[in-house]
């Protein structure tokens, strides 16, 4: 009998031009989730996340080969069944809302992961949203 859809853990994407940082997210989520893949780069975001399936593609909103959020926009235009966090350096308030008013369904501060991330993926995972007060 397969197991439930409710007990299964939750399957990861990591896009981060960073090896650094998305190496430091890997470890963060090593025992709750399963990560399915970590992406340099949006094109391969975009290519993979159809194969990968996973069910939370955290994002950085920095890529080099092409803006997070047009790779959110794009993953959403395909209608992707992924939630999209994005997991950014970037403290702005005018950042946070343009994710919302995009669609995703979070924002995590890099500096605020360790505290906050495994929370964030929960509360998207359950259809809520997690952003921070701006």
């Amino acid at each position: 009998m397969p197991p439930s859809t409710t007990s299964r853990k939750k399957r990861i994407l990591i896009v981060d031009d960073r090896q650094d940082h998305s190496g430091a997210v890997g470890q963060l989520l090593n025992e709750d989730f399963e990560l399915v893949g970590r992406l340099s780069d949006g094109a391969s975001a975009l290519h993979e996340t159809a194969r990968l399936e996973p069910d939370v593609v955290l994002l950085d909103i920095s890529l080099e080969d092409m803006d997070g959020v047009e790779v959110a926009r794009q993953l959403i235009a395909q209608n992707s069944e992924a939630k999209i966090i994005f997991l950014s350096v970037h403290e702005r308030p005018s950042l946070v809302g343009l994710a919302a008013e995009l669609g995703a369904s979070g924002y995590v501060y890099k500096s605020r992961a360790a505290a906050e991330l495994r929370r964030a993926i929960a509360r998207v995972c359950i259809g809520d949203k997690y952003f921070p007060l701006v």
